[in-house]
């Protein structure tokens, strides 16, 4: 059943005075956003006797219904997409907050930096305890930081994930007095699996480590 605004929308479509050209419709439309509006407009047109209509083919008629038809779904589905993206954003918040709060990441004294859908930012200062009996960097602290990445961005997505499988090569050692960076990013959301890359930097930007990894979604 078509709703009095899309009736209001196709009258307006085929008024000649109206559809001078694309912009003038959306125009027009545009005048429609509330109700007080689109009063006006239909107090503006009632009673308007509309020139008399030049004869068109039968093409231009079909181009103005599609035409129409097009402006009326754009708007629908711009509204279907700002309640999709608010909820997107508001799990993404509350997700953020159970990061935040999180037994390990508190333990390890790990930050959350940036978080967005497939993608995350932490960061850890490093501490003498890190140190192993050689005097370096314990390679675990490192690869516990790059794997809180690769989580973070991988339950960015508005479902649960867990881990299946996550590799990382070091390249450089890290200083007692380093805070190391670690970026997560997926470069594959599949329905069965996501790809995840990592790199774990210093405040310098020097290279510590590369992490990939792959997560299973439970959801």
């Amino acid at each position: 059943m078509v709703s009095r605004l899309e009736s209001q929308i196709f009258r307006m479509a085929f008024r000649p005075r109206t559809l001078a050209s694309p912009a003038c419709f959306i125009e027009h439309y545009s005048r429609l956003a509330t109700e007080e509006q689109r009063r006006a407009v239909r107090g503006h047109c009632k009673g308007t006797e509309a020139p008399r209509p030049r004869p068109r083919s039968r093409a231009r008629e079909t181009g103005q219904v599609y035409f129409a038809a097009w402006i009326v779904y754009s708007v629908t589905s711009e509204s279907s997409m700002s309640a999709a993206d608010s909820e997107a954003q508001g799990e993404l918040a509350e997700f953020r907050a159970r990061v935040e709060t999180e037994p390990i990441s508190s333990f390890l004294g790990m930050k959350l930096m940036d978080l967005a859908p497939g993608y995350a930012r932490v960061s850890m200062k490093l501490r003498p305890e890190h140190l192993t009996f050689n005097g370096y960097v314990f390679g675990g602290i490192v690869a516990s930081l790059a794997d809180q990445a690769f989580a973070c961005a991988t339950n960015s997505m508005g479902r649960t994930s867990i881990a299946s499988q996550f590799n990382i090569h070091f390249v450089a050692g890290a200083s007692p007095q380093d805070e190391l960076v670690a970026e997560g990013k997926v470069v594959k959301k599949g329905r069965r699996v996501d790809l995840c890359e990592m790199t774990v930097t210093n405040q310098e930007g020097k290279l510590i480590a590369t992490a990939t990894g792959t997560a299973i979604p439970l959801t």
